[in-house]
């Protein structure tokens, strides 16, 4: 018994991955498994290999499989970060306009930070204080960047320990590098006391005050600097 079968010759890469996407979600292939030699899979599914590769390709840009040399081709045996993340060019490819993105990065961002706090450690919050301090140096100096703005949300989302949080919430995150960047640069302080006022929120520890907290700065980056 064989964990494929025979493909249309109809958009015959997107039914490889297709099938490969299926088998995974059945637990018939799980993370670290070896996939059938290429010819074998080939043959399993009836396509030439060429349109295999094609597919496998695809599947490896995207950190799903990963090819280790002189061994053979694997179901990623751990999460990685893609080449190309698939999540972040489908949204920019949607129809919906600016604002709607705006409303899923406020949605994002209030979850994920309320999901934190209950999960703060003390190791945490010095890792905050640091970057609100970092960021504080860069303003004086003139030399802030995007990366430390992101910096800080992206403490915030590791302490959620939830691996399907943060994937999506660093992609949420990467959509609006060059705005968050362009905020940094051009109202260097409101980012300083923005960063500090949700620290706060975090540490008296309510949802109403950590939610208004991102409210505050959502609502200032939105009206300013989003558009």
């Amino acid at each position: 018994m064989t964990v494929f079968e025979p493909l249309d010759r109809v958009s015959i890469a997107k039914n490889v991955i297709s099938q490969i996407k299926r088998a995974m979600e059945e637990g018939r292939l799980r993370r670290g498994d070896q996939l059938p030699p290429e010819p074998l899979l080939a043959e399993q599914m009836q396509v030439s290999r060429a349109s295999l590769r094609e597919a496998l390709k695809v599947l490896e840009v995207m950190g799903v499989l990963e090819v280790r040399r002189g061994s053979g081709t694997y179901i990623a045996d751990r999460p990685r970060l893609p080449t190309v993340d698939p999540l972040l060019f489908l949204l920019l490819l949607q129809d919906g306009d600016a604002s709607d993105l705006v409303e899923v990065r406020y949605m994002i961002e209030v979850g994920f930070t309320r999901l934190a706090q209950a999960r703060l450690t003390a190791d945490d919050f010095d890792r905050l204080e640091r970057s609100v301090n970092d960021l504080r140096r860069s303003v004086a100096a003139g030399t802030a960047t995007a990366e430390e703005d992101l910096a800080f949300h992206r403490i915030i989302l590791e302490a959620t320990h939830n691996q399907f949080v943060i994937q999506i919430g660093n992609t949420i995150l990467e959509l609006f590098r060059e705005s968050i960047g362009r905020g940094v640069k051009t109202f260097p302080t409101q980012a300083v006391e923005h960063h500090e006022a949700i620290l706060a929120a975090l540490k008296k520890g309510g949802a109403q005050e950590i939610e208004g907290a991102i409210e505050q700065s959502y609502e200032f980056w939105r009206d300013t600097i989003a558009d």
